[in-house]
Parts: C-alpha cells; structure tokens; sequence
C-alpha cells in the first residue's frame, strides 16, 4: 500500500475493526445500515475495496460519529501513542 488512497481505506478498516469488537457492531448491521450486502462490507474491511463516501456517511452514526469527517478523524488518529 504505498499510495495515501490505500493508507486511508486501510486506517478506516482497521478503525472500524476495532470499534466493531469494542461496541459489539458486526458485519451485518453495517449491511444493514449502507443498505449493501455483507459481503460488500466484508471486503471492504479485508481492504479488497476502497470506501465510498455515500456507505461512510450511512455507517458514521452507527459509530457513533456525528459526521463523515468525525468518522475520518477518529479513524486517521486511532491508533497514535
């Protein structure tokens, strides 16, 4: 992953991935809430697709993020010591 593109989708995922085990959120209601199929969410978060802005805007309140770019803040400094 050396282009910002991939680093961004790949802290996105590994955010979510750790506030899915930390606020019991799985794989299907995150189907349910960006209206796609698990599957869809499964490789996104496996890093096999980037984010679109529409599934992170439909997915930030059940993060409990008032906005994409809350989302994507929390994201980029999850993580940082």
């Amino acid at each position: 992953m050396t282009d910002n593109k991939s680093h961004s989708d790949s802290k996105i995922s590994a955010y979510m991935q750790d506030m899915m085990r930390e606020m019991g959120i799985t794989q299907t209601d995150m189907a349910k809430a960006t209206g796609r199929a698990q599957s869809y969410i499964q490789g996104h978060l496996k890093g096999e697709s980037s984010w679109k802005l529409s599934d992170l805007e439909s997915l930030a309140p059940l993060f409990k993020a008032s906005s994409v770019a809350n989302l994507l803040v929390a994201a980029i400094d999850h993580g940082k010591a």
